[in-house]
């Protein structure tokens, strides 16, 4: 039993040893040409500032990219025409202005939004209410970008205290691409996207959705407070995740897949000492498991067989 203990104890801290970084693809869309669908991204922090590193697809980067990020506080559910900032190019595109709706996946609400193209970018704050209009979003920060729109790969940062969390936090993001100068002043949205959802065709000015986010945790951050008790693993005969001991009421647990992708969001029961999910339906692999209550939170690495 030692011996097997000594094992598990040496995974555990060899997972945890790995940088913070995740990889993610576009969901393989052309309806531009190419440059945002079939584009891979990876997500690095060094505890202070976040890195995002894009390499772009086939087609040329001429438009505007708009990644919506929920960092879990009160936000949007959906940008509809209460967001209506037509001050530039970059805040048309958050805004989706002239256009329908962009419908979020359930629990995500955008509060920040960076805007990218080759003249400028940058990280806006988006107001959880009322109505926003020329210049009510609130800037932070140039994010940087690409130079030309023919450059392969570019990166852009930003600070985790710009999006108003800590590296022990994480947040959620889907994204757009689209031209916010359609007839003048529209936004003219691609179908290319990172999040699930967006089907082959191009929105145009018409409404959208989104089923599925993406995810960026910090697996270099440890648990605290009333989280550090919980123990998390997997009961491989099972395939069941098994989350042990007491709980404050309205703890969420969340299960990504190592693309970042959501793939199990429920509130515990907090009566109960151990919780039990099934994982029966989904592929082996490493999944990423957090669980979070008000500013509390635990990250975990468990291994599917």
């Amino acid at each position: 039993m030692k011996n097997l203990y000594l094992c598990f104890t040496i995974l555990t801290c060899s997972l945890f040893t790995l940088n913070a970084q995740a990889n993610y693809s576009g969901n393989g869309n052309t309806g531009f040409g190419g440059p945002v669908g079939p584009a891979t991204m990876t997500i690095s922090d060094d505890g202070t500032t976040i890195t995002v590193s894009f390499t772009k697809g086939g087609g040329d980067f001429n438009d505007t990219m708009v990644m919506y990020i929920s960092n879990g506080n009160s936000g949007r559910s959906t940008i509809d025409g209460n967001v209506n900032d037509t001050a530039d190019s970059n805040r048309r595109a958050i805004s989706n202005t002239g256009s329908g709706d962009i419908s979020f996946p359930t629990g995500f609400e955008a509060t920040h939004g960076i805007a990218i193209n080759t003249v400028f970018g940058g990280l806006w704050e988006i107001p959880s209410s009322g109505s926003i209009g020329d210049n009510g979003l609130n800037y932070i920060d140039a994010v940087g970008g690409p130079a030309l729109s023919t450059d392969a790969s570019f990166s852009f940062t930003f600070d985790w205290t710009e999006i108003g969390l800590t590296n022990l936090d994480g947040f959620e993001f889907v994204i757009t691409y689209g031209n916010p100068n359609d007839n003048g002043s529209n936004m003219f949205s691609s179908d290319e996207a990172f999040g699930d959802g967006v089907g082959s065709g191009n929105p145009g000015t018409a409404a959208f959705s989104f089923s599925g986010s993406r995810n960026y945790e910090n697996i270099l951050s440890t648990s605290e407070n009333t989280l550090d008790n919980m123990t998390i693993f997997i009961n491989q005969s099972s395939r069941e995740l098994i989350i042990s001991g007491q709980l404050e009421k309205g703890t969420v647990a969340r299960v990504y897949d190592i693309q970042g992708r959501l793939v199990y969001n429920t509130i515990l029961n907090s009566s109960l000492n151990t919780k039990t999910i099934s994982l029966k339906t989904v592929s082996s692999g490493i999944y990423i498991v957090k669980l979070s209550h008000n500013k509390n939170y635990k990250t975990e690495k468990v291994i599917l067989n």
